[in-house]
């Protein structure tokens, strides 16, 4: 954070905090320094707060530099105390009801998570009565005096006292939390997703996101705002009766490219119209955490709740930040009820797959979530070759526009830079899984358009490349760097993710389309993602006019698998696989519609090729039915090559658990022996009275034999009774896999 024109660290902003408020804290995590920061900008309904804080941000100028003795603070914060009640007697009616108080020393006043200002109920009532200026014309000359008086002696050089005297009214006025968390923001560096709420004020809380996904949800019937990191957690459905509905009626995703704010409250109805109506003094001013009005969300035939109201205000984060307001709140707020997209593909009538339920590990448990994942397998890839049959798909709609752009780039021909250095023409990015498949693509493009220069590459290789400024450091491994990566005029970049919110993909596409130059497509799991909603907004009010015309195509392919918690990403890759096999064929398709004799572009296929294609991309359903022992609609189907799959996977898994069934069992044979005394061999000859024809020391020799070589010995037995080889290597290999060189990285 910068408090001055210097950036402190966690551990100086920890040093310095305690110097500032008085007092330490132990705890060693930036939420705990937030709420430090918090207990510094939230000011409002507190005299001394405000005074302490004007006195930081005015008469400070370094992190070595001290704040007044708190008894000079105190003296001055009662200075405005006594101003502000000998303002309030004067027989003013809007403010008979406003009780005076003593929130002059409200330190030890309890709050929690990022809190600041208790007595804010007090600051909020007094910010909608008083007129600043009249109380400032009330009290100027006494408190300026009082000020000069109380605090010059620790102030150095020449002060204007009648600007902190303004300031102070100000700041107790108006500084509330969410002024607070704006002015964190202009300060702070770094990625942030927050939630700022304190006791003082328990229905009403603060969210703030740059650089971090954060989504809102909003379940206007009940008078409920929700949020998280994770999109598709908000159409869990509530439980019981209302299962089918899922707990947020309405989802607003936060722009985190420029940093958002909002405040939302829970208030009785009666109480909400006064807040609409309140007259704020900054308002008409344009600009800062006071021009932001009030408003409750717009009516969307979802019901409202009898007794509550949820109103809301925010801003962007901008260095002009932008309020807002109803009419532009609207047009961002999806239902989760509906299964149409919003935007302007709306207009296209797209056909949106519906969001199915999630599997939840402790709803039941009946089935094997990997086992589960497979039995779909089948019917996710029926719907894919469906979606791809109907030409008003988003997926049939975001190829053409994908093809389109990969063609224009194939006319315009090899770009080189100055330095000789062919520039990219196709960028493929994605992690692990996600870019396995995406390498695949990469060179089947590659084989089927040989004048493209086609290359996949890590999204944190992109991120680390295109990165600049203090602290990112250009990535050594790999074939680029910095003076190598270029992207050629027109480039088209494919973003793979399966989760749609990876950290790495979701910024290298950010980056990506902030190039007016470069068409940036991306590819996920389900629509609700955070991948899909940065390629369906602006950079910025300058970049947004740039990048209309981009916003007007649809950028965006689904494979229909929703979300899959499950570790093993088996009907995620497949479904991945099959819709860029899809998207290939497009591509293909509409080469050959457009191949003419001029154009002089290598395009060897032919419509029966592309028929042909199709065929041979369609058969895979049938394949994965056999596979998987269950057809498109879910029904079991006698299958003898999923029999022999499940044969042979089950003699794999006796490879993977002869280990822990060795060990197990050994361990209980030395448990028993030991704790009882009762060593096989040694107790057969004690009990049978027999003298051995050997010495008195080979019995317990044979048992030594048996404790050495008992893991070896069930492993052994553990083949016979399995199956298996008996005298193979004992060791920790487990299965070895004999793959191909188009499965090695996905398997």
């Amino acid at each position: 954070w910068m408090p001055f024109d210097e950036e402190m660290g966690m551990c100086q902003l920890d040093e310095w905090l305690a110097r500032m408020l008085g007092r330490s804290h132990p705890a060693k995590g930036d939420s705990a320094k937030l709420c430090g920061v918090m207990d510094l900008l939230v000011t409002q309904g507190s005299w001394l707060r405000a005074v302490r804080y004007v006195v930081l941000m005015k008469f400070l100028h370094h992190a070595t530099d001290d704040l007044p003795p708190r008894r000079s603070l105190l003296a001055m914060a009662t200075a405005f105390d006594e101003a502000f009640e000998s303002y309030l007697s004067q027989g003013n009616p809007d403010l008979d009801d406003l009780e005076v108080g003593n929130p002059v020393d409200d330190e030890s006043s309890p709050c929690m998570s990022a809190s600041g200002a208790p007595g804010s109920t007090r600051g909020m009532r007094a910010r909608r009565a008083v007129d600043q200026g009249s109380l400032l014309s009330a009290a100027s000359s006494s408190l300026v005096q009082k000020a000069h008086d109380i605090l010059g002696p620790f102030i150095y050089g020449r002060q204007d006292w009648a600007a902190f005297t303004q300031a102070v009214i100000e700041a107790f006025l108006e500084q509330d939390i969410f002024a607070a968390v704006r002015q964190f923001f202009q300060r702070a560096t770094g990625t942030f997703a927050i939630t700022v709420s304190c006791t003082a004020r328990p229905g009403m809380c603060v969210l703030a996101a740059k650089g971090q996904p954060l989504d809102v949800g909003f379940c206007p019937k009940r008078a409920l705002a929700m949020w998280t990191s994770e999109p598709a957690s908000l159409a869990v459905p509530w439980p019981g009766d209302a299962a089918s509905h899922p707990a947020a009626q309405l989802h607003l995703p936060m722009n985190e490219d420029l940093g958002e704010v909002l405040e939302v409250q829970v208030v009785r109805t009666s109480e909400a119209q006064q807040l609409l109506q309140a007259k704020r003094w900054g308002e008409g001013a344009g600009e800062g955490a006071a021009a932001a009005p009030y408003f409750e969300l717009p009516e969307t035939g979802f019901g409202l709740c009898a007794d509550y109201r949820l109103v809301l205000r925010g801003s962007s984060l901008e260095e002009k930040p932008q309020p807002m307001r109803p009419e532009t709140i609207g047009p961002r707020l999806r239902s989760l009820h509906a299964t149409g997209m919003d935007s302007p593909v709306q207009d296209m009538l797209l056909q949106m797959p519906r969001q199915r339920k999630c599997w939840t590990p402790w709803a039941g448990r009946q089935e094997d979530p990997i086992a589960h994942d497979i039995s779909h397998i089948p019917r996710i890839l029926h719907k894919i070759d469906n979606l791809w049959r109907d030409a008003r798909s988003l997926n049939r709609s975001s190829a053409l526009h994908f093809a389109q752009r990969l063609h224009g780039r194939q006319l315009a021909g090899p770009a080189l830079t100055e330095a000789g250095v062919r520039e990219i023409d196709v960028l493929v990015t994605g992690v692990e899984g996600s870019l396995w498949v995406g390498e695949q693509f990469a060179a089947d493009l590659s084989r089927l358009f040989p004048g493209l220069y086609v290359v996949p590459l890590s999204s944190n290789l992109v991120l680390g490349l295109l990165q600049d400024g203090a602290g990112y450091m250009e990535p050594l491994q790999g074939r680029f760097n910095k003076a190598t990566f270029r992207l050629a005029p027109g480039a088209v970049c494919l973003a793979i993710s399966q989760s749609g919110t990876t950290y790495p993909t979701v910024w290298a596409t950010r980056l990506l389309h902030r190039d007016p130059r470069c068409h940036v497509f991306a590819m996920s799991g389900h629509m609700d993602t955070v991948l899909r909603e940065t390629l369906s907004r602006g950079q910025g009010q300058q970049q947004r006019q740039a990048l209309q015309q981009h916003q007007q195509q649809p950028s965006i392919f689904t494979s229909m698998v929703g979300v899959r918690p499950a570790e093993a990403s088996t009907v995620a890759t497949v479904a991945m696989q099959h819709t860029l096999s899809h998207l290939l064929l497009e591509c293909v398709a509409h080469a050959v519609d457009l191949k003419t004799p001029e154009d002089g572009l290598e395009c060897p296929y032919t419509a029966q090729d592309v028929s042909d294609m199709q065929q041979v991309l369609e058969s895979l359903l049938y394949s994965a039915e056999k596979s998987c022992g269950v057809d498109f609609r879910g029904a079991a189907t006698p299958s003898v090559v999923h029999e022999e799959l499940v044969k042979t996977g089950a003699r794999w898994a006796h490879h993977v658990t002869e280990a822990y069934v060795a060990t197990m069992l050994a361990a209980l044979y030395v448990y028993i022996t030991v704790t009882f005394g009762l060593p096989p061999v040694s107790t057969v000859f004690d009990w049978s009275h027999i003298s051995p024809p050997v010495p008195s020391w080979v019995p317990h020799l044979l048992d030594a034999h048996i404790y050495v070589f008992i893991g070896v010995a069930i492993c052994v037995a553990h083949r016979l009774l399995t199956g298996r080889r008996l005298w193979t290597r004992f060791s920790s290999r487990s299965v070895v896999v004999v793959d191909s060189c188009t499965m090695n990285a996905k398997l």
